[in-house]
């Protein structure tokens, strides 16, 4: 199942898992990923409130992190 900002459901899969999985992650890839032209030099994570543990606000700065710096560790 894959559901939009709006939280309104854009697209629900069924069959294999594997090929429910990939038609979904295309729909929401469409939906939930821009791509710019350059890249930012600064981006700035915020996690919801309900997250108030340090392993969540770890989480929020790792996964902003490019890909080719943890390709390089």
């Amino acid at each position: 199942m894959v559901v939009d900002p709006d939280r309104n459901l854009a697209g629900l899969f069924a069959g294999s898992p594997e090929a429910a999985w990939d038609a979904a992650s295309d729909l929401s890839r469409n939906i939930h990923i821009t791509c710019k032209d350059k890249p930012f030099h600064t981006i700035l994570s915020c996690a919801p409130p309900m997250y108030d543990e340090l392993w969540t606000a770890g989480k929020c700065m790792y996964k902003l992190e490019p890909s080719w710096l943890m390709a390089a560790s």
